[in-house]
Order: C-alpha cells, then structure tokens, then sequence
C-alpha cells in the first residue's frame, strides 16, 4: 500500500495540473467555401472564429499566422481581427512585428479570431493556420486553429438568347428609356454617334432613365454587366416632341 502512495499522488498531482484548463478555437477546423466577384479587387471574405481561455487564471495571448505549407495563392492577402482591433491587411502576428500587444483574457473570457482574405482576382483553396502562444513564454503553443477555405468566381452565365431578348425602348424617345427586365445589367452607358460618352446610370429592375437633357440626335446605348463588359448596344434616337 505504502508503495501505491506516490503512484496515486503522482496521478492526482497530473490530474489537478490537466484540470486547470486549456484554450479552446470554435470552430476548429473552420471549413468554408466561397463564390466572390472576382472581377471587383475590392472584393474581400472572412472567416469566423472564437478562442477562449478555459484556464482558471489569467493569461496574455500571441497568435501567429501561418502560410507555409498552406498552398494558398500568392497574390491572396490576409488580416486578423482580435479582442484588441481589426489590424491592417499583411500583419501575420500581434507580437514583434508592426502589431506589440497581447491579447489579455480572464478565465473563462473570449477573443475574436477572424481571418480576412482578400483573393485579388485570384480563386484557389488554402488551409493556414493560426498558432496560438503565451505571450510571456512564446514557445508555449496555447492552441492552433486550421482554416480550409477554397474561394470561385461568381460568374454570371447570360446565354446568347438573353443578350438578344435585351430591348431599350420607346424608340425614339424624347424624354425616358428603360431597358427590358434582366438581372445582369448594371450599368447603361450612353454615348453620342462618335463613341463619347455622354450619361452613365445605374440600373434597377422598373426604372427608367433620364435622356431629355440629351441634344436630339442619335445615340448608342450600351448594357453592361457587373464586370464592365458590354453585354448588347443598340442604337436610339433622341427627338424632342413638337407640336
């Protein structure tokens, strides 16, 4: 019995040391799979993620992101949002870089752990990881949260028929057009028979569009897509109304 004794503290002792806690990643991994405009390099997603400290003390947090081995698209930037603040696009680490502060939670408190991508006209999967670390003792790895994220193009497929079907009318007009309903146009560009553009608009299912300033004359209008590809251009007449 006596011999049991240390065996029995030394499994207690193990016990009470695995009980105080670890940091948990919600969800991990964080698997995600998105269709953006590939055409707009303003276009940019995200993924969603928690931590949260499960010690029973308190504790001051570096994270760290990691692209090695990842396979993600070279062109592909990142930024990270914490407790602390949304940093700047490129800022991979809270600790030695432009980025010097921890995040600091209390026992059973929770952080933000976004991960931003901007794909840059760019699709492709890519899995990196963000380490977590003890801020304090930065060979301690806390946590590592996996993000497995594949981005595609969101591309309108409009067929040769619907292009065809696309009509601007009254023709001639003297004060209004409007453009046969789709939902692929968004822009109408308008421009004399020399090729200047003359008026811009952005379209919207039921409206019409203001042409009586216009000189009369003959002008081109011209049906364009999100991606600034003209769909169909027509020609029109502009004449006032006499008596």
């Amino acid at each position: 019995m006596k011999q049991l004794l240390p065996f029995l503290f030394f499994l207690f002792l193990s016990f009470q040391i695995s009980a105080q806690g670890e940091f948990t990643v919600e969800p991990n991994p964080n698997v995600e799979s998105f269709q953006l405009d590939l055409g707009n390099n303003d276009t940019e997603t995200l993924m969603h993620s928690i931590f949260i400290n499960n010690y029973d003390e308190f504790r001051r947090v570096k994270w760290t992101v990691t692209l090695q081995g990842a396979n993600c698209p070279a062109e592909w930037e990142y930024k990270v949002c914490d407790a602390n603040n949304c940093y700047v696009w490129g800022v991979l680490t809270n600790e030695g870089g432009p980025v010097d502060v921890a995040v600091e939670l209390m026992p059973g408190d929770t952080s933000r752990l976004d991960l931003y991508y901007k794909p840059n006209g760019i699709k492709g999967c890519c899995t990196p990881v963000i380490h977590l670390r003890d801020f304090d003792a930065p060979t301690d790895i806390l946590a590592t949260a996996s993000y497995d994220v594949c981005i595609d193009d969101l591309t309108t497929s409009v067929t040769e028929q619907e292009k065809v079907s696309l009509k601007v009318y009254p023709n001639p007009t003297a004060d209004y057009i409007s453009i046969s309903t789709n939902d692929f146009v968004e822009e109408l560009w308008i421009s004399n028979i020399l090729g200047k553009r003359v008026r811009n608009f952005k379209t919207n299912v039921g409206n019409s569009y203001d042409v009586s300033m216009l000189p009369d004359g003959i002008y081109l209008v011209s049906m364009v897509d999100k991606s600034n590809k003209v769909m169909k251009t027509v020609r029109i007449s502009k004449r006032a109304i006499r008596p």
